[in-house]
């Protein structure tokens, strides 16, 4: 009786280890993105903030840090008199600003724990403005969020997360 008892045991046991070796793999497989990241931002969502009569086109531009994309921004686009009259557009001007600001911030020395990326909402415009360690990073514009088909309020959020991992990671790295 001992003997049929271990031996149903023992294939018990390896049937649970093999369910449970199955779940594991079935789990990795379905797993969401990382918590850190935002989806992938659909330009097409960019038609729908103004109405027909409206003809503003946008650009849009990618933050990197160390390499890798952060998020993405999104600006009007300018025409050739526009253009020629700017040194810079616009959207390679938010770009290059924020981008510069994360570098500085991820290559200084500080806390890690006491980190802080977040939003206020500024009064005059009623959109959210991110801050880093209290400096001013950016504005989050209505073409911004609707860039990932959220508010800019919930944009704001995610983002913050999203920056305060990307300065963490670049930090590690360095």
């Amino acid at each position: 009786m001992t003997v049929k008892f271990h031996r149903s045991a023992y294939f018990f046991r390896s049937f649970l280890g093999f369910i449970g070796t199955l779940l594991f793999i079935f789990g990795l497989a379905i797993a969401p993105a990382a918590l850190g990241q935002l989806p992938q931002p659909k330009i097409e969502r960019l038609a729908n903030i103004y109405s027909a009569d409206d003809a503003t086109d946008f650009t849009v531009g990618n933050v990197h840090l160390d390499g890798r994309q952060v998020f993405a921004l999104a600006a009007p686009a300018l025409n050739q008199e526009q253009q020629d009259a700017l040194s810079i557009s616009p959207i390679r001007q938010r770009v290059q600003t924020i981008r510069s600001q994360l570098q500085e911030t991820a290559k200084s020395t500080f806390d890690t724990k006491t980190l802080e990326v977040n939003y206020t909402i500024d009064t005059a415009t009623r959109l959210p403005v991110i801050s880093v360690n209290g400096n001013y990073l950016m504005t989050v514009t209505t073409a911004d969020a609707r860039l990932y088909g959220v508010d800019p309020t919930t944009h704001a959020e995610n983002l913050t997360q999203v920056i305060k991992e990307a300065i963490l990671t670049s930090q590690q790295e360095h």
